[in-house]
């Protein structure tokens, strides 16, 4: 053997430990799920010109107004013929001469009565004034202001009167005229009192309706359209 060989060092590998790998550690990702809507959307249907639910919703919603102003219409209409039926036997010469230009005179009365109507807001007005006035007796503006009010507060009340007994006393004289004896053939027909105290008290009745009942129709229909 050579002395100056190099000795052989055997390595036995199985025994030797390797390093186990690091893994990092990672936080888990947060997923937001969106969360399911309230309302879901539903199936497109076949459009229809008017569903059965969108025709009964427009009925309710236009169906008072309709009856309301057609109510109203008629209980002018059949006030002025009344009134044009007095006019006419009173002075006819004159209102053939009118022509057409007769229906001015129920259009004149009922401006007259929706003009000089003293409603709940002319006198809570009134009423205002005539605090604020006591209130302050040393301000003779406010007085000065009150009475001008309570002036024109009478002259409305009696232009009311005034125009309410000429609209109810046409319509109720011209209705009395014409009802007479009459025979409606409505209900199998019948026919109304002859001229006298009965009929003449409901003409009067009548004539009351028909003055007020267009003016509050109107006023009904008004506020249903002001809460649809």
């Amino acid at each position: 053997m050579d002395a100056t060989a190099t000795p052989q060092v055997s390595v036995n590998t199985s025994s030797v430990v390797r390093p186990t790998p690091v893994v990092a550690q990672t936080a888990p990702i947060a997923v937001t799920v969106p969360p399911e809507p309230l309302i879901k959307p539903t199936a497109r249907r076949s459009h229809t010109f008017f569903r059965l639910s969108q025709l009964g919703d427009y009925v309710q919603e236009w169906g008072g107004i309709l009856f309301f102003a057609v109510l109203g219409i008629a209980l002018w209409r059949a006030d002025a013929h009344f009134t044009l039926w007095f006019f006419g036997g009173w002075m006819p010469s004159i209102m053939e001469q009118l022509s057409y230009a007769q229906w001015l005179i129920p259009t004149l009365l009922t401006l007259g009565q929706l003009y000089f109507f003293v409603g709940p807001a002319k006198l809570k007005m009134l009423h205002a004034v005539r605090k604020v006035a006591a209130d302050n007796p040393e301000h003779e503006t406010n007085y000065r202001k009150y009475l001008k009010l309570r002036k024109r507060f009478m002259r409305h009340t009696i232009g009311f009167l005034a125009v309410s007994i000429i609209n109810i006393g046409t319509s109720a004289q011209g209705m009395y005229e014409w009802a007479a004896g009459r025979t409606i053939n409505l209900f199998g027909g019948f026919t109304l009192p002859q001229p006298g105290t009965p009929l003449r008290m409901l003409c009067f009745v009548l004539g009351i309706i028909l003055a007020f009942g267009a003016e509050k129709a109107f006023k009904a229909a008004w506020d249903e359209y002001k809460d649809r």
